[in-house]
């Protein structure tokens, strides 16, 4: 158990570094089909994952590699945090030059005094399940390297949202 929990923590301080320094791509993906990708992906590994990719069909600002990235550390902290029922919600919603990405979660929430902290480094409440506490920190500095920006949104008893959000891909 120890050495697979200092894997994943070396894993995700490689990607932390790797975020810290990436240049923004000048590549382009499907919003949407990065999101059924990965929501296929969860299901396959038993999270109940709904999708409403109505509003994705647009080409976002970033990498499929790293906006994968983005999602599955989400979705695996939903997973993390949430109850073993937990259910996970993924949509998008295009705005006039950007695309804003909601994963929303029925879990137990997020309190008031950690939400101002979720998502600095090394920072977690389920360190005796595993948890590094680099999971947020990750996704906050991919999508910023991307020219865009993750913040927490409703969070309570009821569960956490996430919202992702990403410059649309330039016609070339």
């Amino acid at each position: 158990a120890n050495t697979d929990r200092l894997g994943r923590l070396v894993r995700k301080l490689l990607e932390l570094a790797r975020a810290d320094v990436m240049q923004p791509a000048s590549e382009s993906v499907d919003a949407g089909q990065v999101m059924a990708a990965v929501a296929a992906r969860y299901r396959e590994q038993g999270l109940a994952v709904t999708l409403d990719a109505s509003g994705s069909q647009v080409a976002v600002a970033i990498d499929g590699d790293t906006l994968d990235s983005v999602l599955s550390n989400l979705l695996d902290n939903a997973r993390q945090h949430g109850r073993r029922d937990v259910q996970v919600w993924l949509g998008a919603r295009p705005d006039e030059d950007s695309v804003v990405l909601t994963v929303r979660d029925n879990g137990p929430g997020i309190s008031d005094a950690n939400a101002a902290r979720v998502f600095e480094p090394f920072f977690t409440t389920a360190r005796s399940q595993g948890g590094t506490g680099l999971g947020l920190a990750v996704v906050r500095a991919l999508v910023r390297a991307h020219g865009g920006d993750v913040w927490l949104g409703n969070s309570g008893e009821h569960g956490s949202t996430f919202h992702v959000r990403l410059p649309r891909a330039t016609e070339r």
